[in-house]
This record gives structure tokens, sequence and C-alpha cells, in this order.
């Protein structure tokens, strides 16, 4: 029978290799986010991308929302806003909605920002962040996407970098309701 190891790095698995305790089936983490199978024998060695690793728990990826459900009010609220900008010019507008722990409320906040066509750059209020960031839970950035279709361009991706839900609207979406 063979024997597996699994390590989180190479580094690791080549020290132990050497001593002979990885011989056998070994299992490596990879910063590209796989895990690859290596099968040592006399022959030689093989590395390959696995899809399966015996013994490990099959995991599904999910979202669970920990906080109170957000009123509908609050969205009521996002589309007004985004509808009356929509409706009047061709520029991005951002709000941001944040969970108040000591008042059990959500907050949404409409920060100061130079809006351009593709780019929304907003100054957030300190009120909710630092010191306070311990009452205040920065739940989401909403956006919206004027004319241009609904999708996370690379600027999204690119300023979208903190743990926090996502989203936008477009015109076609909001006079399309």
């Amino acid at each position: 029978m063979s024997m597996i190891s699994y390590f989180w790095n190479i580094a690791d698995f080549l020290k132990k290799n050497r001593t002979g305790i990885a011989k056998g089936i070994s299992y490596i983490a990879s910063s590209d986010g796989r895990i690859y199978e290596v099968r040592e024998s006399k022959i030689g060695s093989m590395v390959a991308r696995t899809n399966h690793i015996p013994k490990l728990d099959d995991i599904t990826e999910k979202f669970q929302f920990n906080l109170p459900k957000i009123p509908g009010q609050i969205f009521q609220q996002m589309y007004s806003f985004f509808t009356y900008f929509c409706e009047r010019s061709d520029v991005e507008v951002m709000l941001q909605l944040f969970y108040d722990t000591k008042e059990k409320e959500y907050i949404l906040e409409c920060p100061i920002q130079k809006v351009s066509k593709v780019r929304v750059e907003a100054e957030l209020n300190p009120k909710y962040l630092g010191r306070n960031s311990l009452r205040y839970i920065q739940v989401a950035q909403v956006h919206s996407h004027n004319s241009m279709s609904a999708y996370f361009s690379s600027v999204d991706d690119t300023d979208e970098k903190a743990y926090m839900i996502y989203g936008g609207a477009t015109c076609l979406d909001i006079k399309s309701v």
C-alpha cells in the first residue's frame, strides 16, 4: 500500500522527499489555487493537476449572508438614486451600504465622488472607517454603469478588492423596469 502525504508548499515536500517520508503519492497546494498530485517511484516522478483528493471533504462554493435581511426600502432608494442620474447624465455614480452593529440598522451612504463615464472615485467617509470600523460593517458598494451593459469591467476588478458585496445597474436595466 502506498503512502499518501499532504503539503502546503514545494519546499516542505522536497525536505520530506529527501528523507524518504514523501514516497508514494503526495498532494501539494500551488499558488494557482490548485492541488497537484505527485507520484514517486523508482522509475521517476510525475506531477499532475488533480480533481480529487482522497480523505478530504467535498466543499461547495457558496456565500452565506450573516446579517439581517436588507430592507426593501434601501433597494428602492438605490433605484431612485441611479434612475435620477441615468435620466440626466451618462456617468457612473456609487452608493455604499453599511450595517451599524450598535443601532442594528443599515445605513445607505452617498460618498463625495468624482464621476465619469467609466469610473467613480469616491472619498470614503471616515465616520464609517478607521476607529469606527468595529461598529460599522461595510456591506456593499453598488454603482451604476450608465449606458454601458452590466458586467464586471477591468476597472471594477481593479477597484473592488475589499471583502464585501459589489453590484451595479445600467440605464438599460433601469429603463426596462
